[in-house]
């Protein structure tokens, strides 16, 4: 076995089949790879997408109590198989078909993990909040890197990321992360500071399923997690100025402002002002 594919999800088994049906139509030798899904707490019967195509690639099903993500791949991890270890989302799904063979190639360097683009759909980017934060489609700031291009600690960013599992033997995510944000991020700030680089290749990307309707539903599914997190994290560190996160209605109206502002200007010019303005901190991990 040479990569194991860590997926963890809860309670979203209609983007869970679309991942996998894209990852069972890989160029790569099915004896190669194993998909491992971890089911953290879900109760939508997603073992049926398990069942579906068990007789089609190798494939393992665990459920857990619901711990979050962290703990999801830390089981995944544990039960895997192969030296190479890739994490996706259940929100994405390889946009080719020698996906795995591309980050397989690339991970002959294990000095190195990697990480792909995410591209979001073009259907989603009609929804004009998802246009403001996913200006031309990129969720993450990724579209201006170049091939090859070494990321920072906090791009450790695992919808997409693979990475050879000696870097694993003695470091996971850390568990107190009980939701998903930033989980990620601080695992990666440890593997940094042992020397592991993270570079971006343009060659692995997947299509991103990352979607928020609204600022409402943005700020209770995404930065109140974001804000819980980024105050655990900057415990931990102590590294961080997370006493001056704004919440509450000035949380919320300093996105409206910060969405009345894109709406004025055109996209080019708002890409900066949304990835470095400091209203509310750093938006994503």
């Amino acid at each position: 076995m040479k990569i194991s594919i860590i997926i963890p999800t809860h309670n979203r088994k209609k983007m869970l089949k679309r991942c996998i049906k894209k990852l069972a139509t890989q160029s790569l030798n099915k004896n190669n790879y194993e998909v491992i899904i971890i089911d953290d707490g879900g109760n939508d019967n997603c073992q049926e997408v398990f069942k579906e195509f068990k007789n089609k690639i190798n494939i393992k099903y665990y459920w857990q109590e619901n711990k979050g993500p962290a703990s999801a791949r830390n089981l995944g991890i544990e039960k895997s198989k192969g030296c190479i270890i890739l994490f996706l989302n259940d929100d994405v799904a390889p946009i080719k078909k020698n996906f795995l063979d591309e980050h397989l190639k690339l991970n002959k360097d294990s000095n190195f993990a990697y990480l792909g683009f995410g591209e979001t759909p073009k259907t989603y980017l009609k929804n004009e909040f998802i246009r403001f934060l996913a200006p031309e489609g990129d969720f993450f700031n990724l579209r201006h890197m170049k091939d090859g291009e070494e990321c920072l600690p906090f791009q450790f960013m695992t919808y997409n990321l693979s990475i050879n599992k000696k870097w694993l033997k003695n470091d996971r995510f850390d568990e107190n992360f009980t939701d998903a944000v930033l989980e990620d991020t601080e695992l990666g700030i440890r593997l940094y500071k042992k020397g592991l680089k993270l570079l971006y290749k343009e060659s692995i990307p997947v299509w991103h399923y990352h979607k928020y309707n609204n600022i409402n539903e943005f700020i209770e599914k995404r930065q109140k997690r974001f804000r819980k997190n980024y105050i655990y994290l900057g415990n931990k560190y102590k590294i961080i100025k997370y006493k001056r996160l704004i919440k509450g209605p000035l949380l919320k109206i300093l996105w409206l402002f910060s969405f009345l502002i894109y709406k004025l200007i055109p996209v080019k010019k708002t890409r900066s002002f949304y990835w470095k303005r400091r209203i509310i901190g750093s938006s994503y991990s």
